[in-house]
């Protein structure tokens, strides 16, 4: 028993001596986002060992890395940025300023950028090997405020990417160059052939304006949406003032509808207009559940397989929901932080309007509920979920109505 237990320990040494070997022998290169490690992993194939800081699921915008991500960074060497993106907007100079040595490519170059104002979008087309071919065609540019960073989702800045990966490794290891330009053409024909698939999909309609609540996709609607919204051209920057501007023409019209309340004497208390905010908030999901239902969306799954959804649904039904969502957030966000405000005590007021920002905040987490229901299960459940979510958010307002009516006077 005691040799077995001897044998056991001198195996697991060797083990663990063979994992830290294996680690510091690998040559490491960073990247901020998911899609960047697809490009990098399938250029650098065995010769680097890709680290991705922004996992699965999080946001760029807002991620903050962890002590030990920042201790993997500094075991890299090289950085391979995305462009104007949150995280890198926020992290970068404290990144170099903690890895002097850090070599760092910027992976969005020879990208015109959109911006709220720019239609034209152009990147150069990287085509098979030719080492000399692109000598003096990369160009730097500067990043401002209001640029779409979403360039990996059209044709144009994936090869862009692929491109500038291509150049950033062989600058880190020119003795495998041939390599890397293998990796490289391999890569390229499959967005070609991704480029092929999507438009015989996208041809055969005659309608393909589409709407989106997070503008990830403008690059893509630039290149295969039709942009015409009632015979009107349109631009794919357009859709990211939709939300926005329900807000501003929306708000007056509320307050409108407030004030002709108040002055009939009807106007609802405080928390009975968030119950009802609630309400209909759960009425704007349930009309999405009704539209996916009935136009029989396929599954997450089908259209990963596909690349597209081979069903469309009017964009109608998502500027309905939209407007609809927004008349709830009218009814709920303004009013909640003031209901908080007038019933908190007031050597308690400054917590407890922390405390409703905590919550909106971790509401606004909890988001990430939706994306995990949207992958394996149908899309109609998904939106399901949030209606009864909304309800039972509703009806516990109004279980308590009474009681926060008396505490609110």
């Amino acid at each position: 028993m005691k040799q077995t237990s001897i044998l056991i320990t001198i195996l697991s040494f060797f083990l663990l001596t063979a994992c830290v070997t294996k680690q510091a022998n690998e040559t490491v290169v960073t990247v901020t986002i998911e899609p960047q490690r697809y490009f990098a992993e399938k250029i650098a194939g065995d010769k680097f060992k890709i680290n991705c800081v922004v996992p699965a699921g999080q946001s760029p915008e807002t991620y903050d890395p962890t002590p030990q991500q920042m201790i993997q960074i500094g075991r890299s060497i090289a950085y391979l940025r995305i462009g104007p993106i949150g995280f890198e907007q926020a992290w970068m100079d404290k990144i170099r300023e903690n890895n002097p040595k850090l070599q760092v490519f910027d992976t969005s170059e020879g990208m015109n950028l959109l911006t709220d104002t720019e239609d034209d979008d152009h990147a150069h087309e990287h085509g098979t090997h030719d080492h000399d071919a692109h000598a003096g065609e990369e160009a730097h540019h500067h990043h401002h405020g209001g640029v779409d960073p979403h360039i990996w989702s059209s044709i144009a800045g994936a090869k862009a990417v692929a491109w500038n990966t291509l150049n950033a490794f062989i600058e880190l290891d020119p003795d495998n160059t041939e390599y890397f330009w293998q990796n490289y053409n391999k890569l390229v024909d499959e967005i070609d052939k991704t480029n092929t698939e999507i438009k015989q999909l996208l041809d055969p309609l005659t309608d393909r304006t589409f709407i989106i609540y997070h503008p990830a996709l403008t690059y893509f609607a630039k290149e295969y949406t039709d942009l015409n919204l009632f015979g009107m051209a349109i631009s794919a920057e357009l859709f990211q003032s939709l939300n926005p501007f329900f807000v501003v023409f929306l708000t007056p019209v509320i307050m409108a509808v407030f004030a002709a309340q108040r002055a009939k004497g009807k106007e609802p208390s405080t928390p009975r207009k968030i119950a009802i905010g609630m309400g209909i908030a759960a009425t704007g999901f349930l009309i999405m559940a009704i539209g996916s239902y009935v136009s029989n969306l396929p599954m997450h799954k089908d259209i990963i397989a596909l690349g597209t959804s081979p069903v469309k649904v009017t964009p109608l039904l998502l500027m309905v929901t939209y407007l609809i969502l927004t008349v709830a957030e009218l009814y709920i966000s303004p009013l909640g932080i003031s209901f908080v405000s007038k019933v908190a005590p007031p050597k308690y007021q400054g917590i407890m309007q922390g405390g409703w920002l905590g919550a909106t905040a971790i509401g606004n987490q909890l988001l990430v509920i939706g994306a995990i229901l949207y992958e394996s299960i149908p899309i109609w459940m998904t939106w399901t979920v949030f209606v009864v979510a909304c309800c039972i958010s509703m009806f516990t307002m109004l279980f308590m109505l009474k009681w926060l009516e008396k505490v609110a006077k």
